[in-house]
């Protein structure tokens, strides 16, 4: 018969190996400090302070959650700009974090950082639908096509179907003599519903001027008159009638 003592340590022996097993299936945890808020400031195109955006913050180079790594979702953290368009992000660890800043009206900008210093300050600027239609009027004013395109389409992205952004593109594509490409992107413009007196008028100018169609430069000078008194343009719509009744 087994000795009661060797029994005892057997199954004392047994149930270490059991505990031994059941800790290695147990994901390590490593404890990462969290350093203090990330502290911040959004700004626009002009340097003016950007109250109200929303700032998002995902670790990219480890996988944590809390203060442990244990290889589930990554740390996060999110803010808010205030009045002056400052911007605290708590709760991050040291490493490095994809940052997303977007408000409605602007364009989202995504940057990189790597937090390691807490005295750090990370600075974002963000472009306005208004301001990117600015560059793009400047570039093209500097028959710069290539940028004016490219922030006509940034400005577009912002503010899909903008009556100003429709407008501006109709201008660089008057520019670069397409005439019948402006048309049509001012055509779609009032089809839509936009009753603008000076849509009228560039539509009319453009007829007039560059397509050699008078009678439908007249209609539209017409519709502008419906809308707004203008004495040049009542001259200009008169002399315009009385030429096409002398044909």
């Amino acid at each position: 018969m087994m000795n009661k003592s060797v029994a005892a340590n057997t199954v004392i022996f047994a149930s270490l190996l059991a505990l031994s097993a059941c800790a290695s299936s147990v994901p390590d945890r490593v404890t990462t400090a969290i350093l203090p808020p990330l502290n911040g400031m959004i700004y626009d195109f002009d340097n003016t302070p950007v109250p109200g955006a929303r700032i998002r913050a995902e670790a990219t180079g480890t996988e944590t959650t809390g203060t442990e790594t244990i290889g589930a979702e990554p740390v996060r953290s999110a803010a808010t700009s205030d009045v002056n368009g400052r911007f605290a992000l708590a709760g991050l660890v040291a490493g490095p974090y994809a940052i997303t800043v977007s408000l409605e009206g602007y364009e989202e900008t995504g940057i990189k950082a790597d937090y390691s210093d807490p005295t750090q300050i990370l600075y974002v600027k963000l472009f306005s639908a208004d301001q990117l239609l600015d560059l793009a009027e400047r570039a093209a004013s500097e028959r710069n096509w290539a940028s004016a395109d490219e922030y006509l389409a940034r400005a577009a992205a912002v503010r899909p179907g903008d009556p100003a952004a429709v407008f501006l593109e109709a201008t660089l594509l008057v520019r670069k003599e397409r005439y019948q490409d402006a048309l049509a992107k001012l055509d779609a413009l009032t089809a839509s519903g936009v009753e603008d007196p000076y849509v009228y008028l560039f539509i009319a100018d453009l007829l007039q001027f560059r397509m050699d169609d008078p009678a439908g430069s007249l209609k539209n000078l017409d519709r502008f008159r419906e809308m707004r008194y203008d004495p040049a343009v009542d001259e200009r719509a008169e002399k315009l009638r009385k030429e096409l009744t002398a044909r």
